[in-house]
């Protein structure tokens, strides 16, 4: 990927951020619908449900579906609860008006980083529509990915001597914008057309984490880190086309001339025991299965039952031996 090269960390930099590393993730990805009738076939029906009154939000169970202002048609945040924390947008879903379809496309769905963040609190059906549309993308006929994030995050304070580090091209017209936060450098981004396949930006997490009041997106932590530095990859077609995995191996490989090191999903405990969280999970698997709340039940008390059957079988014998 030479066109990476606009962002080059100096070799004296690079054993720094390779071991500062926390972890690289999706942390945005965008999907273009061609296909109307695929369009039909998601989840739409909940969506539609305000589209002939005068009510902006409709709800399917524990989610919102937010109307908001859209120029071609029809727009709808999609919010979830999660516990200990607040309302969480996690999708965007908007759809064109015949004639004010955009080139390739008659709709899109946006899946913010609160979906890849909070994966584990997703309800089902919503993981189903992703990996559905992962799925058709492959094919590349009437989905496509037309934008990939890949953040990578590093638990070292934000460079104050980079200047020199983003290296437009020579005939670019376009400037590095930078962001001073108390006298300090904290913020870099470039993009280096209207029409770019990719652009760059880093910046300091943890005033980003303070502006957005988002402590508590990160409950397995005792103290936010002192000193967490960003760097994000915005990708575009003909990039975001590649997998997941691929462009974080690319970013990776040019940013630091090495192979990608291991890294495995990061220990995050659960929160504290609330009854909303086993019955979300209950409900989740009977929808999963294809079988109804109460019959689920029915079938654990009676397991549960039965293990007490066959423990006292087992003690007693246990005991006149």
């Amino acid at each position: 990927m030479k066109a990476l090269s606009i962002l080059e960390i100096p070799d004296y930099k690079k054993k720094d951020f390779v071991k500062s590393l926390l972890w690289i993730q999706v942390d945005y990805k965008r999907f273009n619908i061609k296909s109307r009738k695929i369009l039909d076939s998601l989840l739409m029906n909940s969506i539609r449900a305000n589209d002939n009154d005068n009510a902006n939000i409709a709800y399917d169970k524990e989610v919102a579906f937010i109307r908001i202002p859209c120029p071609r048609w029809i727009a709808h945040k999609i919010v979830f609860n999660v516990e200990n924390i607040w309302p969480v947008p996690f999708a965007y879903i908007e759809v064109y008006w015949l004639g004010q379809w955009l080139q390739w496309s008659v709709a899109k769905i946006d899946f913010y980083g609160a979906f890849f963040h909070f994966f584990e609190f997703i309800p089902s059906r919503y993981m189903n529509l992703y990996d559905y549309l992962m799925e058709e993308s492959k094919k590349q006929h009437y989905v496509r990915v037309t934008r990939i994030d890949i953040a990578m995050d590093f638990k070292m304070p934000f460079p104050q001597n980079f200047h020199n580090w983003i290296k437009p091209s020579e005939n670019s017209k376009r400037d590095v914008d930078i962001y001073k936060h108390k006298w300090k450098f904290n913020s870099a981004w470039y993009l280096s057309n209207k029409n770019s396949w990719y652009w760059v930006r880093w910046y300091n997490k943890v005033i980003d984490i303070n502006k957005q009041w988002k402590h508590n997106w990160y409950w397995w932590e005792k103290n936010i880190p002192n000193h967490w530095t960003r760097i994000e990859f915005e990708f575009y077609p003909p990039y975001s086309l590649k997998t997941d995995d691929e462009l974080k191996k690319d970013v990776w490989e040019k940013l630091f001339w090495s192979g990608l090191i291991n890294l495995w999903l990061q220990f995050r405990p659960c929160f504290e025991f609330k009854i909303e969280n086993a019955y979300r999970y209950f409900t989740r698997y009977a929808e999963q299965h294809w079988i109804d709340f109460e019959t689920l039940i029915d079938e654990l008390i009676s397991y549960h039952m039965k293990l007490e059957e066959i423990n006292k079988c087992l003690t007693d014998d246990f005991q006149k031996i």
